[in-house]
């Protein structure tokens, strides 16, 4: 080997050797590793989905997504209020809270407490009719217990940068309706939309339906009572 090519390769040794630890810097970095992760990156918008399906290329798939609320091993408290749209009775307002603990992120056990006026529509002629209140005026108390479920977990977008998680809660349980024109347990099956605005505090919305066995005027029947409420959970503990 020739004295010229081996001053050649002394000098070029160095700096092999720095871009090797460049090069390995940059993929041990947090923002290599982000680059290199399809999942990571941020959905393409429609703009750029729109020119990319006029040019018939397919967008390169994202792969699964990170949860970023995690729900398992908390609890939420969820104060609500809403509207009571009674079969039997008239509808009202009802107010009340909800107790759910998270086994999973997708199963949870769930408790509620709800408070609405029991009133009926044709309350004065009846009352005047038979001499006396038919059902009265006073406060019915329903208390249910249940199952929560959350098959589907999505992302919404709120304005054009920013992203909200959401998870979609199927809802089953059972308790009674605490009222003098209660004649047995009651049965409650519905859905709930969470929206997951920080890591201690959730938007929530429930829609429900609360059969139960209920009897006025002289009539038993198997009403069927829709509850429809907004509120917000508060997460304890509030972050991991």
């Amino acid at each position: 080997m020739s004295r010229s090519s081996r001053r050649f390769r002394a000098a070029k040794a160095p700096q092999c050797l720095l871009a090797l630890v460049v090069a390995g810097a940059v993929a041990l970095s947090p923002a290599g590793a982000a680059a290199e992760r399809p999942s990571d990156r941020p959905p393409p918008s429609c703009e750029e989905a729109g020119i990319a399906e006029q040019l018939g290329e397919r967008p390169e798939r994202r792969g699964v997504q990170v949860r970023e609320f995690q729900k398992r091993g908390r609890v939420a408290l969820a104060p609500r209020g809403g509207l009571f749209a009674g079969d039997l009775m008239s509808s009202s307002y009802t107010y009340g809270g909800e107790l759910t603990v998270y086994a999973t992120e997708r199963l949870g056990l769930w408790s509620s407490v709800d408070v609405m006026p029991i009133t009926l529509d044709l309350e004065e002629p009846l009352g005047t009719f038979f001499g006396d209140d038919a059902v009265g005026d006073d406060l019915g108390v329903l208390v249910l217990g249940g199952v929560s479920f959350s098959p589907i977990h999505a992302k919404l977008r709120m304005g054009s940068e920013r992203i909200v998680h959401a998870d979609l809660h199927l809802l089953a349980g059972a308790g009674r309706l605490v009222h003098d024109t209660s004649q047995g347990a009651a049965i409650a099956a519905g859905a709930a939309l969470e929206l997951f605005t920080t890591s201690w505090l959730t938007l929530r919305f429930d829609l429900r339906d609360v059969a139960a066995l209920q009897g006025a005027a002289g009539q038993t029947a198997l009403s069927h009572n829709i509850v429809a409420t907004g509120g917000m959970s508060l997460w304890f503990p509030s972050a991991w």
